[in-house]
C-alpha cells in the first residue's frame, strides 16, 4: 500500500536517513526541517502519514499538531523523539497523534508504525468516501445544505448553533424515515472544530447482528476462524472526527452493552485484543424509533439511551413544514437539472398545489425521488401534473392544502405514526409485486439495502 508520507525534522541526517528507507517501503516522500516549511507543504499537498520530531526548531512537535491538522484531512499523525519518555507519548496520544516512536530505537521498528499509520489512513478515506465524504477535500462538507424558512427550520439551527459550539457532546437525531438525519449529521460535523477530520458513518440497519462489533471495533488476525488479518474499526477510522451511528435503535441488545462502554468510559478493544484504545471522535446518533417506548417494551437500554440524549435534535416530518416544501422542490430540481445538462425547468401551479397537501410518507427523500422522475418523464421549461403520477394519484379532492394541514395537525402522534406505517407498507408491497417478489431488486427500487429491507419487512409483518 503506497501512501504520501511528510517527514518533518530538523535533524538532517535522520531525515534524509528515514526518507531514503520510507521510499524503498513504497511511499512518496517529503520532508521538511520546521514550522513554517511544515506549514507550507501541508497548505500545498496531501499527506497519508505525517512523522513529527518532538523537538523542533522554536517549537515542539505537540504544539505544532494542531496547527497542522486543519491542512491534514484524515492523516495519521506519528510523533517521534530521541528521548522516550512515557508521559509525551500519552500526551501526544491525546493531542491527536496516532502512534509514538523512539528516534533511537531499531529503523524497521520505525517504518513499521509508519505502515500501520498509513492503513489507518487509508482506512479513514474508504470509510469517510463510502459515507458520501472526501477525507482529503479541504474543508469537505461546508456546503452541505439545510433548505428552509418555516419554524421547524428555525428551531432546529437554533439547536444546530448550540451543538457546534461543543465538539465533544453527543447528539442524538431523532425523526422519521426520510427526513434528513444524515445531512443533519454531516452539517454538525462540517461546521464544528472537527471538520477536517473523517466523517465516518455507520448504517445500523446494514450490518448484520453478528458482525457488528468487528464492523464498529476491529478484530485482530486469528481472533476468530476467517480473521486471516487485522481489521481496524469504523471506530478508529474515525480518528478525532465524527461517528455516526445511524438507525441505532436497531442495534441489538448485546452490542448496545459494548457501545454503552465506549460512550461511558471512551475506550474499547479491537476483537481478540488486550490492548484498550481510546474514543477521539464525537458520536452523532440518530433514529426513527421512539427510544422511550423501546425502553419500556425492554428492546432498549435506558442507560445507553441517557448517554445517547445527550444533546436531542428532533427532525419535523415533511408534512408539517408547509411551504418548505416548495423551497425543497425547487432546489432539488436545480441540482438534478444541472447533473442532467439541462435548463431548470419551473413547476405548475397545479403542482405547487399538489406538492403542499401531499402527506409525503417518505418525507424529503421521497420529495427528491419525485422530483428526480418528474424530470426524466417531462422535457420542456414547465413540469405539469402529468410527471408526478403519486401525485396526480391523490385526486383533485385531497388537494385543498389548508384543510389538509388542519386535519393533519388534529391527528394524535400515534395516528400520524399508524398512517405513515401504512404507507410504507403499501409503498413496499408495491415495489415487490413490481419486482415480482424480488427482494434485492425491490430494495434497489425503494432505495435501501436488501438487509434493510427483510428488516422492515419482519417489522411490519409481512414476511
Amino acid at each position: 500500500m503506497s501512501a504520501r508520507v511528510l517527514i518533518v525534522d530538523d535533524d538532517e541526517t535522520y531525515r534524509r536517513t528515514l526518507a531514503r528507507a520510507v521510499r524503498r517501503n513504497g511511499h512518496a516522500v517529503e520532508t521538511a526541517h520546521d514550522r513554517s516549511s511544515a506549514l507550507e507543504a501541508t497548505r500545498q499537498g496531501v499527506y497519508d502519514v505525517i512523522v513529527l520530531d518532538y523537538m523542533l526548531p522554536q517549537t515542539t512537535g505537540l504544539e505544532l499538531l494542531p496547527e497542522l491538522r486543519p491542512h491534514c484531512h484524515g492523516a495519521a499523525f506519528v510523533m517521534a523523539t530521541g528521548l522516550p519518555d512515557l508521559d509525551l507519548a500519552v500526551r501526544a496520544m491525546n493531542a491527536g497523534a496516532f502512534d509514538y516512536v523512539s528516534k533511537n530505537g531499531a529503523l524497521e521498528e520505525c517504518l513499521l508504525r509508519i505502515d500501520r499509520a498509513a492503513e489507518v489512513a487509508a482506512l479513514r478515506r474508504r470509510m469517510a468516501e463510502a459515507s458520501g465524504a472526501r477525507v482529503h477535500d479541504k474543508g469537505a462538507g461546508r456546503g452541505v445544505p439545510l433548505i428552509g424558512e418555516g419554524a421547524a427550520m428555525r428551531d432546529l439551527r437554533e439547536r444546530l448553533d448550540a451543538i457546534t459550539r461543543a465538539d465533544d457532546t453527543t447528539a442524538l437525531l431523532t425523526g422519521e424515515t426520510g427526513t434528513g438525519k444524515g445531512v443533519v449529521a454531516r452539517w454538525i460535523h462540517s461546521h464544528s472544530g472537527r471538520a477536517y477530520e473523517p466523517f465516518v458513518a455507520v448504517d445500523c440497519t446494514t450490518i448484520p447482528a453478528t458482525l457488528v462489533e468487528s464492523e464498529l471495533f476491529g478484530y485482530e488476525k486469528g481472533s476468530f476462524s476467517g480473521a486471516t488479518g487485522t481489521k481496524l474499526g469504523r471506530v478508529e477510522a474515525a480518528g478525532r472526527g465524527t461517528l455516526f451511528l445511524d438507525e441505532i435503535g436497531e442495534l441489538e441488545l448485546p452490542i448496545q452493552a459494548k457501545l454503552l462502554r465506549l460512550l461511558e468510559e471512551r475506550e474499547y478493544s479491537r476483537i481478540g485484543s488486550t490492548r484498550t484504545r481510546r474514543l477521539e471522535a464525537r458520536i452523532v446518533a440518530a433514529t426513527n424509533r421512539d427510544l422511550e417506548r423501546a425502553v419500556a417494551e425492554g428492546r432498549f437500554r435506558a442507560d445507553l439511551r441517557y448517554r445517547l440524549e445527550v444533546f436531542p435534535i428532533r427532525l419535523a416530518p415533511l408534512r408539517d413544514r408547509g411551504e418548505d416544501v416548495i423551497l425543497l422542490a425547487s432546489h432539488f430540481l436545480e441540482q438534478m437539472a444541472r447533473a442532467l445538462g439541462r435548463s431548470t425547468p419551473e413547476l405548475a401551479g397545479e403542482v405547487r398545489e399538489a406538492l403542499l397537501s401531499y402527506p409525503f410518507p417518505g418525507n424529503v427523500r421521497e420529495l427528491r425521488n419525485l422530483i428526480e422522475q418528474a424530470l426524466l418523464l417531462q422535457d420542456g421549461p414547465v413540469l405539469g401534473l402529468q410527471a408526478f403520477p403519486v401525485l396526480r394519484q391523490q385526486g383533485p379532492s385531497s388537494r385543498r392544502a389548508p384543510r389538509r394541514r388542519r386535519a393533519a395537525r388534529s391527528k394524535t402522534l400515534a395516528a400520524i405514526r399508524a398512517e405513515a406505517e401504512a404507507d410504507e407498507k403499501d409503498q413496499i408491497v408495491a415495489a415487490l409485486e413490481e419486482t415480482g417478489g424480488n427482494v434485492s431488486a425491490a430494495a434497489r427500487t425503494l432505495g435501501m439495502s436488501r438487509y434493510k429491507l427483510l428488516r422492515r419487512l419482519a417489522k411490519l409483518g409481512l414476511r
